[in-house]
């Protein structure tokens, strides 16, 4: 994977808000990179 855009998908059985708290924590060395899919989207 050695694009200059990098794209995680990031598939996720939480409710939007505790994904994104998580993501924040776990994925803000990414920056604005993360594409995020989520498995229960309501």
């Amino acid at each position: 994977e050695n694009g200059k855009s990098k794209c995680i998908c990031f598939i996720m059985c939480y409710e939007k808000e505790e994904s994104d708290r998580i993501l924040k924590l776990n994925f803000s060395h990414l920056g604005n990179n993360v594409l995020i899919d989520y498995a229960n989207k309501k």
